[in-house]
């Protein structure tokens, strides 16, 4: 019969942070930390008090029992029997499944394992979390409670002298809570695994016939997926991330960066009742952030000279993959906002039509991208037979020819190719619009609009000087 082992996921230096012997303890009066215990139990009493209503029969009891449980010695002799109920953890096994028993770990990570590798030890200052018996979470906010820069839990797993003078004048009694309070990462069970938990078979040699093997049970970084969370939430919705992406948006400058995060997932834990796997998962609302990791997306869009085709616009821009998904994007907009008695672009709605202005950038957008990979392309290939483009899209496509061909040049200096260039984007644009489910009666209001709008940025383009 083969052997078992319930073996986790674990760093190379298997240490809790009871035992972490760098902490910085700053040193406290009895009297500090007992002024701040005392106010974190009369602000928990407060809000237990302010939910009993006056008009219930048994109001009295209540409040008297209440007064009873929060008084400062009964609280925390009661916090350090409940605090066995939950534990600190790094690693969660309820992230598996929301009923998986297994062991929950507290563990910094491999610190052999370098920059090369992103994981628990990449954090520097890691922010803990808890599982266990809700009803006993007020145990581990009271843990957490800042004494200058340390904590009480802090405190208590460095055996201060201080916290236990603050906790009781009974010597015994201090000791017995302050041990109890340190326990906090402890696990409250011999390691084990469970039939829901991941699980992965992991062969041994063996000397006999009966093969031998760990059974390996990968645990969830709930520490490190709070830290990435944490990050991104930041960059996605904080005042200064805001502000960044109106100015991109404004093309103005601003001192910070702009993060953007495509294609992101976002993976949900515990359902309706997220507190059950861990209390940052409650805190992350149940999200966890998934990065895209995609393979290479092989380019269909190869440029190519665009030979034997009178316009680039319906026969190749226009059939590239990006521009008919951000043209798609332009046409239902404009189809959900349209109404037969008004204009497509109706002149008294503002918020839409800048709206819809942004998404005719898009498509500007994606033109530049299209007109800068021609620009690639050896110079010259407009002047081939096969090349049946009108002169202004040569001029804008084939720039580089300006330096060789002096007929071309003459065409190109004139200047009157970007307007054209411009009608012929407006115009197929417009076609396009026409052609959707609701066949949108563009006409010269909306053509305007397009040709102003890529005018503007051909004219800003500075081009060819030949």
């Amino acid at each position: 019969m083969a052997s078992l082992g319930a073996v986790y996921l674990k760093a190379l230096y298997d240490q809790t942070f009871l035992q972490d012997t760098d902490m910085d303890i700053s040193h406290h009066s009895p009297d500090e930390i007992r002024a701040v215990i005392l106010q974190f139990i009369n602000q928990r009493l407060q809000e237990k008090l302010s939910k009993l209503k006056t008009s219930d029969a048994d109001y009295e009891q209540k409040r008297d029992k209440l007064l009873a449980d929060y008084e400062y010695s009964t609280w925390l002799e009661s916090a350090a029997l409940r605090v066995n109920q939950i534990q600190q953890i790094t690693h969660a096994a309820k992230y598996t499944h929301p009923y998986s028993l297994g062991t929950s770990l507290y563990n910094t990570g491999n610190q052999s394992a370098g920059d090369e590798y992103l994981g628990t030890h990449s954090i520097g200052q890691i922010r803990p979390d808890v599982v266990g018996n809700a009803a006993a979470l007020d145990v581990f906010k009271f843990l957490k409670l800042p004494i200058g820069q340390t904590t009480i839990f802090e405190l208590a797993a460095a055996d201060s002298v201080e916290l236990k003078a603050a906790l009781t004048q009974d010597s015994k009694k201090a000791d017995d809570w302050s041990k109890a309070f340190a326990s906090l990462p402890d696990e409250k069970k011999s390691t084990s695994s469970h039939t829901l938990a991941k699980q992965l078979y992991w062969p041994l040699e063996a000397d006999d016939a009966d093969p031998n093997y760990h059974l390996i049970s990968p645990l969830f970084s709930s520490a490190l997926a709070q830290e990435i969370w944490t990050h991104i939430r930041e960059h996605r919705f904080s005042e200064e991330a805001k502000a960044a992406r109106d100015a991109r948006f404004n093309k103005a400058w601003f001192d910070h960066d702009s993060f953007e995060y495509p294609n992101m997932v976002v993976q949900k834990f515990g359902g309706s009742n997220q507190q059950n796997v861990s209390q940052l998962n409650s805190n992350r609302y149940g999200e966890n952030y998934l990065l895209a990791s995609l393979p290479p997306h092989w380019n269909t869009d190869l440029i190519r000279p665009p030979l034997k085709v009178d316009s680039v616009f319906p026969n190749v821009f226009g059939r590239r993959a990006a521009v008919q998904d951000v043209v798609k994007d332009l046409v239902l907009f404009l189809e959900v906002h349209y109404h037969p008695e008004r204009p497509v672009l109706d002149p008294n709605n503002m918020e839409i039509r800048e709206l819809a202005r942004e998404k005719v950038r898009a498509v500007i957008d994606e033109f530049f991208h299209f007109s800068a990979s021609v620009w690639d392309l050896e110079p010259c290939w407009s002047a081939e037979e096969d090349c049946n483009l009108p002169e202004e899209e040569c001029c804008w496509l084939d720039q580089g020819r300006v330096l060789t061909d002096e007929e071309f040049a003459k065409s190109y200096r004139r200047g009157k190719w970007k307007e054209q260039v411009a009608v012929r984007f407006a115009n197929w644009l417009n076609a396009r619009l026409a052609s959707g489910k609701k066949k949108l009666p563009v006409g010269k209001a909306e053509f305007d609009e397009w040709k102003k709008l890529v005018e503007k940025e051909i004219n800003l383009f500075r081009g060819v000087e030949g």
